[in-house]
C-alpha cells in the first residue's frame, strides 16, 4: 500500500536517531515513527479499495451492471447466510467530545478479498478474485434481499433535508456521474445492488448490516482524523506549529526529503489544516464519508431507506453543530481528501483540486446542491424506529 516503504525507512530513521541522539530532529523522529506505525494501519479504510488499482475505487463510475451469462450460476462453495439482523436504533454523537473521547471500539480490519472463500465469490480453481463471479455469487441474493423490503422508497420521503444530506456526499456522486438527487447516487436494484455490494466490500471489508455497522460506528468515532490527531500531536510536541509556513516546508523538505513527496505533502496538510481548524481538523471528511457509505449501504440493500436517512440524519445534525457553511463543511473535507491522498495544494490539476472543481462548479448551480441554507432546520420525513 502507498508509503508502506516510507514508512519502513522512517522507522529505521528513528531507531537510528534514538541511538545517535541527534537533537530535536532525532526527539520529533522517534515521535513520528510511532505515529507511522499506526498510520499503516490507519490507511486501510480507502474509497473503496486496492483490488481496483491504486486505492482509486471510489471514483470509479457507478454504472449499471450487465451480469453476463454466468451471471445466474452459485458457486458450490457459497456458504448459507445467516438471516439479516434486526434493525436496532443507532444513536448518534453530538459533540466533539464525543468524537474524541477514545471509548468507541477500533476499526474494523479491512478484508480485501484476495483468495478469500468465505464471501462466496473467490474462483474455486485458484481462489483468485473476481468481479464477475462475485456477480454470480451474490446477485440472486441481492434480488431476495430488495424484495424483502418493504419499507420507504424515496418518492415517500423525498424532501428538503433528504436532498440536504445528499449534497454532503454530492462531490463523489458527481465525480462518479451519478444523480445527485438520489439517495446513494443511483437507482436502487439488483444490478446496482450487487455492483455496491462489491464496492462496499472490497474497499471498507462491509458485507451485512453488522459490518455496515461497525463502519459507522467507526467513522463516527475514529475515522482518519485519529492519525490525523496523532501527526498533529507528534508536529505540536515539538513546537513545529510555532513556525511560519516557509520555516515548516524547509524543515520538513530538510529533514524528511529523501521519503518523497508523499510524506512531504501530508504533513504540509496537517499542518495547514491545524492551523485552520485546530482539534476539529478532518473532521468534516469521516461525517461525509458517513453519510456516503449510509446511502451506499441502502442501494446494496443492508440498510432500508428509513435507516440509512435516520443514521445520515444524526449525522447531519452534527455537521451543523460544529460547521457553520458549507464552504466551512467542505474546506475541511477537501483537507480531509488531501490528506488521503498524500497530495499537495494550491493545485487544480490533481485529484484533490479536480474535487474542489466540483464543488465550485455546483455551488455555482442557481437550485444546486448547496442552495439550501446550512444552517436550515432538518426535518425528517422518514419513519424512525422505536
Amino acid at each position: 500500500m502507498r508509503g508502506k516503504k516510507f514508512v519502513t525507512a522512517v522507522i529505521l530513521c528513528s531507531v537510528l536517531f534514538s541511538m545517535t541522539g541527534c537533537g530535536m530532529t532525532g526527539r520529533f523522529m522517534r515521535a513520528f515513527g510511532k505515529v507511522l506505525e499506526r498510520r499503516m494501519d490507519d490507511d486501510r479504510m480507502e474509497d473503496p479499495g486496492d483490488e481496483l488499482g491504486k486505492g482509486e475505487a471510489e471514483d470509479r463510475i457507478p454504472v449499471q451492471v450487465s451480469p453476463g451469462k454466468d451471471a445466474e450460476a452459485t458457486p458450490e462453495n457459497k456458504p448459507e447466510k445467516s438471516p439479516r439482523p434486526q434493525s436496532q436504533p443507532r444513536e448518534g454523537v453530538t459533540s466533539l467530545d464525543d468524537i474524541f473521547s477514545g471509548e468507541n471500539p477500533s476499526s474494523p480490519k479491512e478484508e480485501t478479498g484476495q483468495g478469500n472463500q468465505g464471501y462466496g465469490y473467490a474462483d474455486p480453481e485458484d481462489g483468485t478474485f473476481s468481479y464477475d463471479g462475485f456477480v454470480a455469487a451474490n446477485l440472486e441474493k441481492c434480488k431476495e434481499d430488495l424484495a424483502a423490503d418493504q419499507g420507504s422508497v424515496q418518492s415517500d420521503v423525498d424532501s428538503d433535508t433528504v436532498q440536504w444530506m445528499n449534497a454532503t456526499y454530492a462531490l463523489i456522486t458527481e465525480s462518479n456521474q451519478g444523480d445527485r438527487t438520489l439517495v446513494g447516487g443511483m437507482e436502487r436494484n439488483a444490478s446496482n445492488a450487487v455492483f455496491m455490494r462489491y464496492q462496499l466490500y472490497t474497499g471498507w471489508g462491509i458485507e451485512d448490516q453488522e459490518s455496515a455497522d461497525e463502519i459507522m460506528e467507526w467513522l463516527r468515532s475514529q475515522g482518519h482524523r485519529q492519525g490525523y490527531m496523532e501527526y498533529v500531536d507528534a508536529l505540536e510536541e515539538k513546537g513545529f506549529f510555532s513556525l511560519e509556513k516557509e520555516e515548516f516546508d524547509a524543515v520538513v523538505k530538510e529533514n524528511f526529503g529523501e521519503f518523497g513527496s508523499y510524506t512531504i505533502n501530508v504533513l504540509g496538510t496537517v499542518y495547514e489544516c491545524h492551523k485552520t481548524y485546530g482539534d476539529k481538523g478532518i473532521l468534516a471528511w469521516d461525517l461525509c464519508r458517513l453519510n456516503q457509505v449510509a446511502s451506499w449501504c441502502y442501494v446494496a440493500g443492508y440498510y432500508t431507506l428509513d435507516e440509512a436517512l435516520e443514521i445520515q440524519y444524526q449525522n447531519s445534525l452534527l455537521m451543523q453543530e460544529n460547521f457553520s457553511s458549507w464552504d466551512d463543511l467542505m474546506e475541511s473535507y477537501l483537507y480531509g481528501f488531501r490528506y488521503w491522498k498524500g497530495e499537495s495544494g494550491g493545485s487544480s490539476a490533481n485529484d484533490t483540486g479536480k474535487r474542489r472543481n466540483i464543488y465550485e462548479s455546483l455551488k455555482a448551480i442557481p437550485q444546486g446542491p448547496y442552495s439550501n441554507d446550512f444552517k436550515e432546520e432538518l426535518q425528517r420525513s422518514w419513519a424512525v424506529a422505536e
